[in-house]
């Protein structure tokens, strides 16, 4: 599976808002959703790197991403904008992040890749200082 972390942070996702009932019992409309984001992230990813990705591995990195949206605390701002982002327009959504959050997934992705023989090297290939820790330029894949 290549892929870089670009592709996670345009790809790059927040706490959901939920919907309450009302005194009245009717359900307000939810925000979207870390589960939203992550899936929405994931096939991007997928479209990107060519479709080679699978049905296990579009599953994996969905599952990742939204555990990392829920247990970092993504704000609602970024959830929204990895969930209905696509192509380039998902780079900006990385922003929303904190920079613990960007480390956690970017940490997460690592670890997970690294045990299915992806990235090499902990360069991300996104060619910058990212707070990723590769501090490296890198190649797109």
């Amino acid at each position: 599976m290549k892929l870089t972390t670009a592709f996670l942070f345009a790809s790059s996702i927040t706490l959901a808002a939920c919907g309450s009932k009302s005194s009245g019992g009717s359900t307000m409309a939810a925000g979207p959703t870390c589960d939203g984001a992550a899936a929405n992230l994931s096939a991007e990813m997928n479209s990107q790197s060519g479709g080679d990705m699978g049905a296990d591995g579009i599953a994996k990195v969905s599952s990742l991403i939204s555990q990392a949206c829920t247990e970092d605390g993504w704000s609602s701002e970024a959830v929204k904008c990895f969930a209905e982002s696509q192509g380039e327009a998902l780079q900006g959504c990385e922003s929303m992040l904190t920079p613990e959050a960007k480390d956690s997934l970017g940490e997460r992705m690592a670890k997970m890749m690294g045990s299915e023989g992806g990235m090499e090297g902990g360069d991300d290939g996104m060619g910058e200082d990212d707070g990723m820790g590769d501090e490296g330029g890198g190649e797109d894949y």
